[in-house]
C-alpha cells in the first residue's frame, strides 16, 4: 500500500506509531462510546454523488460562517492536547489549517499557548472553544 486513502487507513497508521494509551485516548469516546458509533453511522450515510457531463471549471465553495469568510466549509473541530501525538502539537494543526484554508477551532485545552498558535499561522481564520471554568464571580 502506498499510503492511507481513507479514514480507516489513517486510523490504522496512527495505531501503528502511537503508544497504545495515546491512541486509545484519541480514538475513543466517553463511557459506552454511543456517540462515536452514532457519528460513524451518520457519516456512513453521506454519499458523494458523482455528476457527469457537468461543467465544473468555475466552482466556488466559499461561504461566510458567523462572520468568518471561508474558502470552503471545512472546519477542524476543537480537540485537546495535540502534543501527545506530535511534538509541534497545535502549531502543526494551525499551519495545516492555514495551508488548506480550513477554519481551525482551537480547544480550551490546547497544549500550546494561544499566542504561539496565532503566530504559527498569522491571518488564518481561527475560532476558540471556550469552556467557562469556575463561578461567575
Amino acid at each position: 500500500m502506498s499510503g492511507p486513502i481513507n479514514l480507516r487507513d489513517f486510523e490504522a497508521s496512527a495505531a501503528a506509531v502511537l503508544p497504545a494509551p495515546v491512541h486509545d485516548w484519541i480514538a475513543g469516546g466517553a463511557e459506552d462510546e454511543l456517540t462515536v458509533a452514532a457519528n460513524r453511522a451518520a457519516f456512513a450515510r453521506r454519499v458523494i454523488r458523482g455528476r457527469v457531463l457537468v461543467d465544473v471549471s468555475a466552482r466556488d465553495q466559499g461561504l461566510t460562517l458567523l462572520g468568518t469568510p471561508l474558502v470552503h466549509p471545512i472546519i477542524i473541530a476543537p480537540s485537546a492536547l495535540h502534543r501527545v501525538a506530535h511534538p509541534d502539537g497545535e502549531l502543526a494543526t494551525a499551519r495545516a489549517a492555514a495551508a488548506t484554508g480550513a477554519l481551525y477551532a482551537v480547544s480550551t485545552a490546547a497544549s500550546v499557548r494561544l499566542e504561539d498558535i496565532a503566530a504559527a499561522a498569522p491571518g488564518a481564520p481561527r475560532w476558540f472553544q471556550l469552556y467557562h471554568a469556575g463561578t461567575r464571580a
